[in-house]
């Protein structure tokens, strides 16, 4: 049995304008010529590609801010989130759970943390060049 995922579990993007493609769903299945259905719902852009063949993109606009969940319904398992931002300043976590945002100005900011699964987090912080140690309870 193959195993089907997202390539990207979690795909971070500053909110583009309308007419302008933000993003590729692109179907990469390899048993056969197996249309790729994927869908979103909830909060975030709501989306339905409907079957398409594999290696056919499907550009996708996310204009507005908000997470969308990305899901298969053949495969169950199969679970993606494109979290659309409305700021240039945002990172992703690597393996061990940092990240750095490059050219943050001096100032004070509110912060938003999420992950799948977890209750999101808010808090304020003061860029002056010193690291921000965030932690979820």
């Amino acid at each position: 049995m193959r195993v089907s995922l997202f390539v990207i579990g979690l795909l971070v993007l500053r909110a583009s304008a309308a007419g302008t493609p933000a993003a590729d769903l692109r179907g990469t299945a390899r048993a056969g010529d197996r249309p790729q259905p994927n869908a979103s719902f909830r909060d975030g852009k709501k989306l339905d590609l409907g079957l398409y063949p594999v290696g056919v993109q499907k550009p996708v606009v996310f204009d507005k801010p908000g997470l969308s969940r990305i899901f298969c319904n053949i495969h169950p398992n199969m679970a993606a989130y494109v979290l659309a931002v409305d700021s240039p300043y945002f990172g992703v976590t690597d393996d061990r759970g940092a990240f750095a945002i490059p050219l943050v100005p001096s100032g004070r900011f509110t912060f938003h943390a999420w992950r799948p699964g977890g209750t999101n987090l808010t808090g304020t912080l003061i860029a002056d060049g010193s690291p921000l140690d965030v932690r979820w309870p």
